[in-house]
């Protein structure tokens, strides 16, 4: 008879497990709380008449039951309270559980930055120095002061409460490389790990369930700052400690990792904010919206004794912003990583601040589009990748030895003969120009056209230079090679201007870029970013 009933109530719970659900799911039954999964659910798709309909309507309605069927946050919820509390395990990837209930954001970037397994490799060296000694000479040709400040990340602060079985080396990090690059051009990058790690048994830098520093690691790193700062300005006067009071902000449960594990609610943790216990000297309508803003943010002190400054930053840069807008008759702070050109053109600041994340620094090419338009509006130089132009025949395929990362490629015996590259279409005005094809070749004979390169207007009817390029030009097969290109546009400019490589079909041949500059410019191009390394 026990046995009888057991079956029976086995049978039942099982019968409501599989149709409550879907009988909660036509009910529209409320299922909360709702999950914060930064994404739109599926909609309910519309049943259409065409051809296409009764292909495409049983994938569409499953994606959409997937994510609306009844009681569908408390399951989820549910799986992960299992995972989390009983069998400590992150129901994500991108969250990672450490000791003492501490919890650390873990995408790609930050696992690589943490583990420091990938050293700085020579791409990554041939960029940033590249980016700083342009950016040090585009600033300073505007009279702008520039520093870099590089917020750490939350396991550099505290690797004690990372776990045990996550493997550090003992080479130094991306960011150690760039502090040294940094030091040698001569540009202020504000490094504040060491004092961090100073304080940390006194202070709480990072929040717990969050990926951010606090309010007490935002002043540790303004008072840096204004350590470089305040020399070339003096009249600049810096908060004091004493100036500030520590306020206990009610518990919040809506921090980032929190809600990436789903269960923001058992995770609540509680704030120690810095506020003024002197008089806020800025103005600003946004400054209650801050952490909701993205796009820029103007605060006005109105004190023309004082200078303008912009700040360009990523959610760090968040806590910095009620410091430093103490200090400056205007105070730009915007939400574009690395530096805007046209804003610094608009606003034409004698400060500019870039605050940057550590882990963003494993980005090898983190701002090169800013890069390509400094150098395309400030000094009349062209950048482009072969890869992002058209062709008729060949191919793109990854190459982790490219600075772009992928490259155009023809193949002896593969690819027929035809245009590997044409394009971009420009227009070039009057003067004297230099083309630089970047390009590698191996396997063919020595004689006999490989390639040729040339720079055409018009559409290709006007050829202004060109070259056929045989095995006899390639010093050994393999290495990349620069070939320049000389010509002149004269009298009027030039449109529709095309850089163009046809394929013979004798080699294997790699385009990588090619440098379109005036030729007064080639030596500064090269001071920036040597022609014949990387």
């Amino acid at each position: 008879m026990a046995f009888k009933i057991r079956q029976t109530l086995i049978a039942v719970f099982l019968l409501l497990f599989l149709f409550l659900p879907p009988l909660a799911g036509l009910r529209a039954v409320v299922d909360l709380p709702v999950l914060n999964e930064k994404r739109l659910r599926a909609p309910l798709p519309a049943w259409t008449w065409t051809a296409e309909g009764p292909a495409t309507f049983p994938k569409q309605f499953e994606a959409y039951y997937n994510d609306h069927f009844g009681f569908r946050a408390s399951l989820i919820r549910g799986f992960n309270y299992v995972k989390v509390f009983w069998l400590h395990s992150s129901p994500t990837d991108m969250v990672l559980l450490g000791k003492n209930g501490w919890v650390f954001y873990w995408n790609g970037l930050e696992r690589d930055s943490y583990r420091r397994l990938k050293p700085f490799s020579p791409k990554a060296d041939f960029f940033w120095l590249g980016y700083l000694r342009l950016m040090k000479d585009w600033l300073g040709s505007r009279n702008i002061h520039w520093f870099i400040l590089i917020a750490p990340n939350k396991g550099t602060v505290y690797p004690e409460y990372m776990p045990a079985n996550i493997y550090r080396g003992k080479g130094p990090s991306h960011l150690d490389r760039l502090v040294a690059l940094a030091e040698q051009e001569g540009v202020p990058l504000i490094d504040v790990r060491q004092e961090l790690l100073e304080v940390k048994k006194d202070k709480k830098l990072f929040f717990r369930y969050d990926t951010h520093w606090t309010d007490a690691a935002a002043y540790i790193a303004y008072r840096k700052l204004m350590k470089s700062l305040i020399p070339y300005f003096p009249k600049i006067k810096p908060i004091l400690e004493g100036d500030l009071v520590v306020n206990q902000k009610s518990s919040s449960p809506w921090k980032d990792l929190a809600g990436m594990l789903g269960l923001p609610e058992h995770f609540a943790e509680s704030e120690q904010r810095l506020d003024f216990n002197i008089p806020r000297k800025f103005n600003s309508t946004n400054f209650e919206n801050l952490h909701s803003m993205t796009n820029d943010i103007a605060f006005e002190t109105f004190r023309k004794d004082l200078p303008n400054a912009v700040l360009f930053r990523d959610s760090f840069g968040i806590a910095l912003i009620p410091f430093l807008a103490q200090h400056f008759n205007k105070f730009i702070v915007t939400e574009k990583q690395g530096l805007f050109p046209e804003i610094v053109d608009r606003e034409r600041p004698p400060i500019v601040i870039i605050e940057v994340l550590e882990r963003f620094l494993e980005q090898e090419d983190l701002f090169f589009p800013l890069i390509q338009w400094i150098l395309k509006k400030g000094y009349g130089i062209d950048w482009i990748s072969a890869a992002d132009l058209p062709t008729k025949v060949g191919m793109n395929r990854p190459a982790a030895e490219s600075f772009w990362g992928t490259v155009r490629k023809a193949s002896r015996g593969k690819t027929p003969a035809g245009t590997l590259m044409f394009g971009p279409y420009t227009e070039l005005s009057p003067g004297e120009y230099c083309a630089v094809f970047r390009l590698q070749a191996s396997r063919g004979p020595r004689q006999g056209p490989w390639l040729k390169i040339d720079v055409s207007a018009e559409d290709g009817n006007k050829i202004l230079t060109e070259r056929i390029l045989t095995g006899a030009d390639f010093k050994k097969a393999g290495p990349w090679q620069t070939f320049t290109l000389s010509f002149t546009v004269q009298p009027h400019k030039l449109e529709r201007v095309e850089y163009r490589a046809e394929y013979f079909g004798g080699a294997d041949v790699i385009l990588e870029d090619v440098r379109v500059m005036p030729r007064e410019k080639i030596a500064l191009f090269d001071r920036f970013f040597p022609l014949g390394k990387k």
